[in-house]
């Protein structure tokens, strides 16, 4: 079959689709059946025109003032400031050992057709969990409609290796991969099915992870078996790089949320000035919105997502070394997770205490790379 990747254009085709189905309904009597679909197709809608505009806008420049980028800021520490502690020990774990992980960051060549990619990820679910492989073949099977795989342009200033885009009320997802020809691809394509599935399962997640600060806990965990998976059936060692890669990355999130949180915890004019003066002065000399996200820290939400994530995910990991069974019964409890409830308290219940594994996980990966602590 003739791979035809999906455009902006597929997703105007389904939302002309949807206006007219609604329509169509709007001429009819209206019974409950028919409302709940309305209800569905006018999220549907509204999903698409966000990410439509998204990816027509994708290369333009944003410039957001001072003040409100910082009082965003202000707001996601409040959010998140009883997980400080955790990250600050994470910070220290990491810290003893991070010139151990400074030869770690380069990823290595990988020579593998497109095929070939999806065969082993398919393989790779098959191997995990039941409810979990049945939502990722719902995703997988229609992979020529709703999977676009992109050679990655070696010029270009975005680095992204994948994107998931998925509508509510039709419960559909748009996956997008870019192949750098290296370990990071393989392993992308697991992580952005399992977006992919999650939303399948639970669609109320894309009303709760702005709140959870969580939506990549389940994706690197599975990342953390996908590296097990692919060094085993490739006979390829490398994939230990990848796992200190993320350990290194997560450690640079880690110092950042650190760095900036007496200037949240006080929040004085005079502790911004100098942001603000580099936010201003950037914006003035046109600089990109890349790098005028990262002179604003614009990207403290994502750090203390992706950190957290991380220190669950290494709980599950370390738990499922032990149990597998145990460890997929206690995710599926987590992907099913809304914003009605409290995660801090649901985690504690579920026993997934933060920095109780991120030593013990670190040591043997770098034990199995013959780096000694």
């Amino acid at each position: 079959m003739k791979r035809i990747a999906w455009t902006v254009e597929t997703l105007r085709i389904k939302r002309n689709e949807l206006v007219k189905r609604k329509l169509e309904i709007k001429k009819l009597n209206l019974d409950d059946d028919l409302l709940k679909e309305l209800l569905n197709i006018e999220v549907a809608l509204e999903d698409l025109d966000e990410i439509i505009f998204e990816l027509e806008n994708e290369n333009s420049f944003e410039i957001i003032k001072p003040k409100e980028a910082l009082k965003d800021i202000n707001k996601t520490f409040n959010r998140n400031r009883h997980f400080i502690n955790q990250i600050a020990i994470f910070d220290s774990i990491v810290d003893k050992q991070y010139k151990l992980l400074e030869h770690c960051h380069e990823t290595k060549p990988l020579q593998i057709s497109r095929n070939d990619y999806l065969s082993l990820v398919f393989d790779f679910f098959r191997s995990t969990d039941k409810v979990i492989f049945e939502a990722f073949l719902k995703n997988f099977k229609d992979e020529h409609k709703f999977l676009n795989f992109e050679n990655y342009n070696t010029n270009s200033e975005n680095t992204n290796y994948g994107l998931t885009y998925s509508v509510r009320g039709i419960n559909l997802s748009f996956l997008k991969i870019f192949d750098h020809k290296d370990l990071e691809t393989i392993l992308t394509i697991p992580h952005e099915y399992v977006h992919a599935l999650v939303f399948s399962l639970n669609q109320k997640r894309l009303y709760t992870e702005k709140s959870l600060n969580f939506s990549e806990l389940e994706p690197y965990f599975f990342e953390f078996l996908a590296e097990d998976y692919f060094e085993k059936t490739l006979n390829n060692k490398s994939f230990i790089d990848t796992r200190l890669n993320r350990y290194s990355i997560s450690y640079n999130m880690s110092e950042d949320i650190l760095d900036m949180h007496p200037l949240c915890q006080t929040y004085h004019e005079v502790d911004i000035k100098k942001h603000i003066k580099i936010r201003e002065l950037a914006a003035k000399l046109g600089t990109e919105k890349q790098i005028l996200n990262e002179l604003i820290y614009i990207d403290y939400e994502n750090n203390f997502n992706c950190v957290l994530s991380l220190l669950i995910a290494i709980e599950l990991y370390n738990l499922y070394l032990e149990d597998p069974e145990l460890a997929f019964y206690k995710l599926k409890k987590i992907i099913y997770l809304t914003e009605k409830n409290n995660i801090q308290k649901e985690l504690k219940n579920l026993g997934l205490i933060m920095n109780t594994s991120s030593g013990e996980i670190l040591k043997k990966t770098l034990d199995r790379k013959g780096l000694k602590i």
